[in-house]
């Protein structure tokens, strides 16, 4: 066996050095750059026409000679290993806003992809890229304008010198969420909420007066959703940095809900790189121009047929794109990663989905603009970004967390009680293979381990209860409310009686709990893992 590994790795050796020395004869010529290598390809298009894929693989990696970088908004959970995948030389920039020792982060996290927006601005204001694109972490969105809600198809084709030519540009073509008017400021600073929820246009004309003092609040906005977009150096830098860092200092310091002061942003961005309020570019020529798809007869102002249609739910259903709403397979053909681990979901009953939308949209501010002809049952869309940040979501993952713990606790309180009434050397009972010491050693560590799983995703649900009970009692201004500090110190005080009852009957009850099986239990310590890892690895040698 050490005969082989040691033959194996002389063969990668060996691999390696000729496949170098055959990259350093083919790319030879003095070092011949990969610009000039690009620039000499049969496929290349033309300099007007160039797309942003290809133009990312004859640039510079280098902070400030690059032509094209793409910033991030991210949060931990969520999964950005699609752009590492498909977009290999692509210079990138994400950010991790939930995660203080990220390589890239944000003073603090508010605002939702604005925060990341103006922190990379002000960062880089004087090492800028050529062009900029700003996106979201998540391949498969609703809002992305393609068929499948697909951002990679959108990104491979995007023309970048339609982004140098324009200045600005948003990455949706499509007019339906935004234009051709989505906000009327001084009108909607008069109109009651919808259910007492306030959105940002109710609060657009006040915000507006803040960050651009002395401009004359428009009576109309009007730009295609949802804060994706492209804007050159020269466009970033029309504007002093101070005018970044003051619009920065503001999200910072606004009571507003991150759902509204995010949303502001959304429809801002457009004015602060020099648009008019309204901005809404014919959707054929920009579907042409932007993405090289010019030879549609189905176009017209507002979009084209069957490229964006606006999805039932906000939140695409599991196992999108390859399986559909209902559980359909829809034949996807589409690019995926090895294994992507898709499965065919359950179908939901259309009332809970209803239900789910509406409810997420209740504790998430959002827009009402979707066309209510198409969505009977869905009129209010929630559009919370990064998904993550939806309560919803957020209560369904940690309840399905908490009950995961439980069963694999059982599970090994199953292993410790097998252990206990047979033995390996019992003639009677000769023992299971689960019943090794080495297996037993193992499940006692890893119930440690879920008990503490379970016990973070108690608190953490206490926590989301008491966003929830926020939002419930003060509404998204409750700043507003004059009692709201003593309400807010009388939510403090229960959340803080609550959680010193739970961390009591942790002690207690998990300790009943393990000794009604057989077993012990206290706090997981660093040794514990420690050993969990070493008895891992002996089992694998």
């Amino acid at each position: 066996m050490l005969m082989r590994r040691g033959q194996h790795r002389w063969l990668v050796l060996c691999a390696a050095s000729i496949a170098t020395f055959l990259l350093i004869v083919y790319y030879g010529e003095n070092g011949t750059s990969i610009r000039r290598i690009a620039s000499s390809s049969p496929w290349r298009t033309s300099e007007t026409d160039t797309t942003a894929t290809q133009l990312s693989r004859m640039q510079p990696q280098h902070a400030g000679d690059a032509e094209l970088e793409i910033v991030v908004a991210s949060t931990k959970q969520e999964n950005v290993t699609w752009l590492r995948d498909y977009l290999l030389d692509w210079p990138k920039n994400i950010y991790v806003v939930d995660d203080a020792n990220a390589a890239l982060t944000v003073p603090q996290n508010k605002g939702r992809e604005a925060m990341v927006v103006l922190t990379y601005i002000i960062d880089r204001y004087d090492s800028l890229p050529d062009t900029v694109l700003f996106h979201h972490a998540q391949r498969f969105q609703w809002h992305n304008d393609d068929p499948d809600y697909d951002a990679l198809q959108l990104l491979k084709r995007f023309r970048v010198s339609h982004l140098r030519s324009e200045g600005y540009i948003n990455l949706r073509c499509a007019w339906i969420l935004g234009c051709p008017v989505e906000i009327r400021p001084l009108v909607d600073a008069d109109a009651p909420p919808e259910n007492d929820i306030p959105h940002a246009k109710h609060i657009y004309s006040r915000a507006f007066a803040d960050l651009f003092p002395g401009v004359k609040v428009p009576e109309e906005v009007g730009v295609p959703c949802c804060s994706q977009f492209g804007v050159t150096r020269e466009t970033i830098r029309a504007r002093p940095r101070e005018d970044y860092l003051r619009f920065r200092e503001w999200l910072v310091a606004t009571d507003l809900d991150d759902a509204i002061s995010g949303r502001v942003f959304e429809y801002a961005w457009h004015v602060i790189f020099n648009k008019e309020a309204v901005h809404c570019p014919n959707a054929a020529d920009c579907y042409c121009k932007q993405y090289g798809m010019c030879d549609r007869p189905d176009c017209d102002e507002e979009g084209c047929s069957g490229q964006y249609n606006l999805p039932k739910y906000s939140n695409l259903p599991q196992g999108w794109p390859m399986f559909g709403w209902d559980g359909e397979d829809r034949h996807w053909s589409g690019e995926l990663p090895p294994n992507p681990r898709l499965r065919r979901p359950t179908k939901a009953p259309t009332q809970t989905r209803a239900f789910q939308a509406r409810l997420s949209f209740n504790l998430n501010e959002h827009r009402v603009a979707v066309r209510r002809e198409a969505h009977p049952d869905n009129n209010k869309m929630d559009r919370s970004q990064p998904a993550s940040s939806n309560l919803m979501e957020t209560h369904n993952r940690l309840v399905a967390a908490i009950l995961t713990h439980y069963r694999t606790l059982m599970m090994l309180a199953t292993v410790q009680a097998e252990a206990s009434s047979s033995s390996p050397s019992s003639s009677d009972h000769p023992g299971a293979p689960n019943t090794t010491p080495e297996a037993i050693a193992v499940a006692g560590i890893a119930m440690k381990m879920e008990f503490d799983g379970l016990y973070s995703s108690v608190k953490e649900l206490l926590t989301l209860s008491r966003r929830i009970k926020e939002l419930w009692v003060f509404g998204a201004l409750g700043q507003q409310d004059p009692k709201r500090a003593e309400r807010g110190a009388r939510v403090e005080a229960d959340v803080k009686a609550v959680a010193a009852a739970l961390a009591g009957m942790e002690e207690r009850r998990m300790g009943e709990m393990a000794a009604r099986h057989g077993g012990k239990w206290e706090p997981l310590r660093r040794e514990d893992v420690l050993a969990l890892q070493a008895l891992a690895g002996k089992q694998q040698q």
